[in-house]
């Protein structure tokens, strides 16, 4: 599995691990945010459960997750806090790695390289009748624009390789049927897992 990560710059900021996002796609079609043309940081984080969005990056990106669920007739139900939006579970198919939804891709340094987050990794769910995308608004003052949570980062393999500052992904394993509780590594002492 190692062998198919695909690799990005990583940085290293006061303990914090990120990788710097150029543009995103929802089902293949690419957002257009209102925000200044630099790099978009994500931060990592096993802390908070699910990955939030400063409120002009999340505006655009839930205006837009909407119309790619709408073309697929999923149908909406109202909002279970901290989930803004929210579906019928009878409205989403199934697939082998969870929810037939549409995926969300974060375009990293370029358009060939991308984290694509689908499926168990994106929807959330709340109860037999109703599953929720599991990206919330982390606010107008959010510290970090996109703070990748411990739900999106789960079955995805990373590699922080700290002595040639680059992280090492593989988006979900589950699209490869596996999970990362069935993966046997060895480590050459320049790298961290999480």
């Amino acid at each position: 599995m190692c062998k198919s990560l695909t690799y990005t710059p990583l940085v290293t900021d006061r303990g914090d691990y990120f990788i710097s996002m150029k543009s995103m796609k929802i089902d293949g079609r690419k957002l257009s945010f209102t925000m200044p043309p630099k790099d978009v940081r994500i931060k990592f984080s096993t802390v908070i459960p699910h990955t939030t969005m400063e409120s002009s990056i999340y505006e655009t990106f839930i205006s837009a997750y909407l119309k790619a669920a709408t073309r697929i007739n999923m149908t909406t139900v109202a909002s279970m806090p901290p989930f803004s939006m929210c579906f019928s579970a009878k409205s989403v198919g199934r697939t082998p790695i969870g929810p037939a939804v549409p995926p969300v891709d974060l375009l990293l340094q370029t358009e060939m390289v991308k984290w694509r987050i689908q499926g168990r990794n994106l929807m959330v769910r709340v109860t037999d009748e109703i599953m929720c995308l599991g990206i919330i608004n982390g606010g107008l003052d959010a510290k970090d624009s996109i703070v990748l949570g411990g739900y999106q980062l789960e079955d995805n393999l990373l590699q922080f390789d700290l002595g040639t500052s680059m992280l090492g992904f593989s988006s979900s394993s589950t699209t490869k049927q596996t999970s990362c509780s069935n993966l046997k590594m060895s480590f050459t002492g320049t790298e961290e897992l999480l």
